[in-house]
């Protein structure tokens, strides 16, 4: 990882005046902006899942998914056919 100049820059002029060393400083001062989020944060959601029912027409029970996907294209094309 390479920084840009400035931010190196930034960096030395702290642990020059913290007299500490440069490592220690990029740690604490990332330390400070990037925060693991906390497990009950991550627990929580802005968005709630409403479950619901995903249940086939009647005429559809008993088919495999390509039945169904079969008999809605006979459908279609026989619709569009008859205009």
């Amino acid at each position: 990882m390479r920084l840009d100049d400035d931010v190196a820059s930034a960096l030395m002029e702290q642990s020059r005046a913290r007299n500490l060393p440069l490592e220690k400083i990029a740690n604490d001062v990332l330390r400070q902006q990037v925060r693991p989020a906390k497990k009950e944060n991550a627990k929580s959601s802005r968005f709630k899942v409403k479950p619901f029912s995903l249940e086939f027409a009647p005429e559809f029970n008993g088919m495999t998914p390509k039945e169904i996907l079969n008999k809605l294209d006979e459908e279609y094309y026989a619709k569009k056919l008859a205009r």
